[in-house]
């Protein structure tokens, strides 16, 4: 099991994520494989959201004001 919380930078204040992305449902998707990721819960501290990809077996953890903001992927399904 993989942990992966990986961001590009497209410019100095807004990294972007790269790992998942927000489908048209709501939903959080894994972008490697496409699939809705199940939400596990949150870390001790509370700031970071735990997600688990069933298909590619891995954990995604990301900060909560990140998960806030995720853009939706308009061609995703």
């Amino acid at each position: 099991m993989a942990v992966t919380a990986t961001a590009t930078p497209k410019s100095p204040r807004a990294p972007g994520v790269i790992t998942v992305y927000r489908a048209m449902d709501g939903a959080i998707h894994h972008t490697r494989c496409r699939r809705r990721m199940t939400y596990q819960g949150t870390s001790a501290s509370g700031l970071e959201l735990e997600f688990y990809c069933a298909s590619c077996h891995e954990r995604v953890v990301l900060p909560e004001i990140v998960a806030a903001v995720l853009p939706v992927a308009s061609g995703a399904a």
